[in-house]
């Protein structure tokens, strides 16, 4: 027991240092992002997640469309996206939404080194369905809306104290506006539980983008803690027109069409993708939906 204690000591302390004195972790195509261990570490025991879906982010966008990244973290797909449109010399560009004080410096440090400021926006805000304040909660690099169970999880694991402060509120719609993104091709929703929330903040965009592609982290304990259910998002996208589908489980980069809310399918944390005319996944992916 004293060596296990030992042991999560250190690894409190080194979280924290590197928290302060990131690492530059190096992506392919010579760019790289500053992030914590915390990530390091997870992304190193899922190198599947952010690779596939920064490569049907890229396969999805078409020519000259924008991508708006809602929980841009520290810019593991927005970095990709971004590099992307400058190596093509698309007017289309990347506005990366990150409400963390500490995440979203580190993303435009990333930003700055990689020399994409022409390419990628910072909104350091919440986003939700209306603008205003809302109480945050942070621990150990984990922040959110809701007191989840993963700030639950980061207390324990680094030893820190949830610290809560009051932040801006955005709705994607406004953010459009302000930051004057056009051609909007595929929006990227993953915010800790407030999806639902987002969602009820893009109605503009929904009604003047018809094409644009929706990718929405569904995470039963986040919306758990956020007070709603998983099929209020399916709900959302089906009374709008929107098909649904989702990445295909093992090593095959595919989607696979979702007709009916399924329980079982859709109650593990994954990513739904919706669209309003499925032809456009037909166009860009092929018959069989996939990419490499």
């Amino acid at each position: 027991m004293k060596l296990l204690t030992k042991l999560r000591n250190r690894l409190r302390i080194r979280h924290r240092i590197e928290r302060i004195w990131p690492r530059f972790v190096r992506l392919d195509g010579g760019t790289g992002i500053y992030a914590d261990r915390g990530t390091r570490l997870w992304v190193a025991a899922h190198p599947d997640v952010y690779e596939r879906l920064a490569r049907f982010v890229a396969k999805i966008l078409g020519e000259e469309e924008s991508f708006i990244d809602c929980g841009a973290n520290f810019g593991w797909i927005s970095v990709s996206v971004a590099r992307q449109l400058k190596r093509t010399g698309s007017s289309g560009r990347v506005l990366a939404i990150e409400a963390n004080g500490v995440t979203s410096a580190l993303l435009s440090k990333t930003i700055r080194r990689n020399r994409l400021e022409e390419q990628i926006s910072v909104a350091k805000t919440f986003v939700g369905e209306a603008q205003g304040e809302i109480e945050f909660y942070e621990c150990g690099g984990m922040s959110s809306a809701f007191f989840t169970d993963h700030i639950k999880d980061a207390m324990h694991k680094y030893g820190e104290q949830v610290r809560t402060k009051r932040v801006s509120c955005s709705s994607i719609d406004s953010l459009v506006e302000v930051y004057r993104m056009r051609n909007v091709g595929v929006v990227k929703i993953d915010v800790e539980g407030a999806e639902l929330s987002v969602l009820q903040g893009c109605q503009k965009l929904i009604k003047e983008r018809p094409t644009a592609v929706f990718i929405v982290e569904t995470n039963p304990v986040t919306s758990r803690a956020a007070g709603y259910a998983i099929r209020e998002i399916w709900n959302f996208f089906a009374s709008r027109g929107f098909h649904v589908f989702v990445f295909a489980k093992g090593p095959r980069r595919c989607l696979v069409r979702v007709e009916h809310f399924d329980e079982a399918q859709l109650s593990e944390a994954g990513d739904i993708i919706a669209v309003q005319d499925p032809a456009l996944f037909y166009q860009r992916l092929g018959d069989s939906l996939s990419w490499d």
